[in-house]
């Protein structure tokens, strides 16, 4: 796979700082601004998508395949499947195609993925959805170029939040999911605070909230096999940090295992994801030295 160089552009940067830790409405039409019409490192023309392709029944179980056009990976391709965020209750895998784009020019298959939202579908609803988009790809990635034993799932916020349930928790999945070679959580909304719920939250945990601290993962977490990269960024609400510190400490005191973390210098809590395939390689090279690292483990051990 190639490796990106570069950093944050300036204007960029300083667009960035200016909007603060804050996560609203206008810091999100902000910071996607930033980044419209910035250069990409390949070209989307380059990159053939297969749409729509169901996981399970509902409308959302969805995912699309992105591979070259100038035809499919040889040899069985390292395998990136990319999950969104939204808070629980929105979100939709079309405004991250850069993610599986680039990808997908960097020598992997590119995987895109949607899932049920609630308060339709309350927990566990969305880590079930993982597993059964991992159970789709595992079974069918090999046509498109990819190896099924390579997949490594990304998941941005909430998105992170439901690959967490599927890696940490598979006891609450299907016996028969697949496990995947490796996870990337991007700034994850792992924090569970029944006391001072944000918005989203209660329709996805459930209006018990005494049944929270099963939610949670603190306490909860039963498997803790599977590679993991952590990175939050600096400009992330502090609720987000305060769940991913949570979550390593959870990891490294209880569980005896230190996951691998990078904080994303002067990045906030949307660009870390849109600045893939930019000339700011601070996310983009570290997913990709992340998953070099695992195949190599993964060579040695066979």
């Amino acid at each position: 796979m190639k490796q990106p160089e570069g950093g944050m552009p300036r204007d960029i940067a300083a667009g960035i700082a200016g909007l603060g830790k804050q996560f609203t409405p206008q810091v999100i039409s902000a910071t996607i601004a930033l980044y419209a019409g910035v250069p990409r490192s390949y070209e989307a023309g380059a990159i053939e998508v297969i749409s729509d392709i169901a996981y399970g029944g509902d409308e959302r179980q969805r995912l699309d395949i992105h591979v070259p056009r100038s035809g499919r990976q040889a040899g069985g391709a390292d395998v990136l499947m990319f999950v969104h965020g939204g808070g629980f209750v929105r979100g939709n895998r079309e405004g991250r195609r850069n993610i599986p784009d680039f990808f997908a020019a960097n020598g992997c298959v590119g995987v895109n993925v949607t899932y049920r939202l609630a308060p339709q579908h309350r927990w566990p609803a969305g880590g079930l959805d993982m597993g059964a988009a991992v159970a789709w790809v595992h079974a069918n990635i090999a046509r498109y170029g990819g190896d099924p034993d390579r997949i490594y799932f990304m998941g941005e916020s909430a998105g992170a939040f439901h690959i967490a349930t599927c890696i940490f928790r598979p006891e609450l999945l299907p016996a028969d999911t697949p496990r995947v070679a490796g996870a990337i959580l991007v700034s994850g909304a792992f924090l569970v605070n029944s006391t001072d719920p944000r918005e989203g939250e209660a329709d996805y945990f459930g209006e018990d909230r005494s049944r929270w601290a099963e939610i949670a993962f603190p306490g909860n977490i039963t498997h803790t096999d599977i590679p993991v990269l952590f990175t939050m960024a600096e400009f992330d609400p502090p609720h987000i940090d305060q769940g991913g510190i949570q979550m390593i400490h959870e990891l490294v005191m209880h569980h005896g295992v230190m996951p691998r973390m990078r904080q994303l210098i002067g990045h906030n809590h949307l660009s870390g994801g849109l600045s893939i395939g930019t000339s700011d390689a601070t996310l983009s090279g570290e997913i990709l030295d992340f998953m070099a690292a695992c195949n190599r483990r993964r060579a040695a051990r066979a």
